[in-house]
């Protein structure tokens, strides 16, 4: 094995002890190993678990997961004994130097003895990745959080996500960053808070938890696609995040009894005037399938559409625009062209879409986005099988002649 070696990805079926002692002799004679990624059985020995975690220290990144053979642990009095006689060796380690930290757990304990103690000896951390987090394992996590011993935590990323309750996951997210600052592992100082948070899948978290906690420094938010939140709540979350500058989530569009009483949404101004790459997810009621319906211009949907799209017309140093779930939204065939609310988006580079119906989408569409995009360098339409190949080919070919470098 290379002494220059930077970074291992382990997976292990089976660790006893006379792997687990060449391992860590393998992993104490490379001096430039900067990372390890090491999967074993969930039933592996605390004490080898323990040694693994010393031994790395010293690298700025760190992903554990015990989660194989889950079915097959079985919690005695003694290895619980011995799991928290691995937790008090953790606690009493020196401070580690890792920054990207990663640790899925196959039961409660481990959490305990492995997770929870570790993190507050990681005062250099910056990125925390939990995977199906327990609730009692997102408590603790919040008190080492609150106790300030992972002050430059900066970004963090949730996959399978249960929801507990608000007030745990708002609990969370608060204790990043309470200092107002905080000095960074090169010396300079930065004003604490969450700049990033991403979550793959699971209960979304939503403004309410950043608004308060994180308006000031949350550049990127990317919630699970496909969800469905509330107007209000995703109106809330662009008028109320001024630093965002990338957003991926998306929004119901259903009619509500109360549209009259929301109109004030209408007179609300984005706050993120300096977003720089844009996915958007629509999910719109069934019946009405497409903008040539005839019920589609007196629809809340409509209005809806009309407000969000003149605000995404407002964000002048968009780069990159994503939308799913729409029905012809970029025709300019027939009523009510929403894309002539985007033609101000100059530095739009990367344009992808979904066409419901590809029938309006032809070479009218291309000669317009070519006009008045003309830093376009990359277009993807996503199509199903309802696709008309000559529509598609005569929108790919109108576009490549006036814009050749296009991919």
């Amino acid at each position: 094995m290379s002494t220059s070696l930077q970074f291992l990805d382990l997976s292990l079926e089976d660790y006893q002890d006379q792997l687990h002692k060449r391992l860590v002799d393998v992993l104490r004679s490379h001096p430039n190993l900067r990372g390890l990624s090491f999967a074993c059985p969930s039933q592996t020995n605390p004490f080898h678990i323990q040694e693994i975690i010393q031994v790395s220290s010293r690298f700025t990144s760190f992903k554990l997961d015990l989660s194989a053979n889950r079915h097959l642990l079985v919690e005695t009095e003694g290895s619980f004994k011995n799991m928290m006689a691995a937790k008090d060796r953790i606690a009493l380690m020196k401070n580690t130097k890792i920054q990207n930290l990663f640790i899925l757990t196959a039961q409660e304990s481990q959490d305990l003895a492995f997770l929870i103690p570790l993190l507050g000896r990681c005062p250099l951390l910056e990125k925390l990745t939990l995977d199906r987090p327990r609730k009692n394992a997102i408590i603790g996590i919040t008190e080492v959080l609150k106790g300030g011993q992972c002050p430059l935590l900066k970004e963090i990323e949730t996959n399978h996500l249960v929801y507990y309750g608000s007030q745990i996951f708002e609990d969370l997210m608060c204790s990043v960053g309470q200092s107002s600052k905080v000095e960074g592992g090169n010396g300079e100082i930065r004003k604490g808070g969450l700049e990033t948070y991403i979550q793959s899948s699971g209960k979304e978290i939503w403004n309410p938890v950043f608004k308060p906690c994180h308006a000031q420094t949350l550049t990127r938010l990317e919630l699970p696609l496909g969800t469905m939140p509330d107007v209000s709540v995703w109106t809330g979350i662009l008028t109320g995040l001024p630093r965002l500058q990338r957003l991926s989530m998306s929004i119901g569009l259903f009619p509500v009894t109360d549209f009259s009483e929301r109109a004030e949404i209408f007179h609300k101004q984005w706050a993120c005037g300096d977003m720089r790459d844009l996915t958007l997810g629509f999910t719109i009621p069934y019946d009405l399938k497409s903008v040539r319906d005839s019920s589609w211009e007196g629809s809340q949907v409509n209005k809806w559409l009309i407000w969000i799209f003149s605000q995404v017309g407002q964000l002048t140093n968009l780069r990159s625009l994503e939308l799913h779930g729409g029905r012809d939204f970029l025709s300019i065939q027939c009523a009510p062209y929403y894309p002539f609310w985007l033609y101000n988006l100059k530095q739009l580079r990367k344009l992808r879409f979904q066409c419901g119906l590809p029938d309006l989408m032809g070479c009218t569409e291309a000669t317009w986005m070519a006009t008045n995009w003309s830093k376009l360098i990359e277009v993807v339409v996503f199509v199903d099988s309802s696709i008309s190949v000559e529509e598609l080919a005569s929108f790919e070919r109108t576009l490549k002649a006036a814009r050749p470098w296009l991919v």
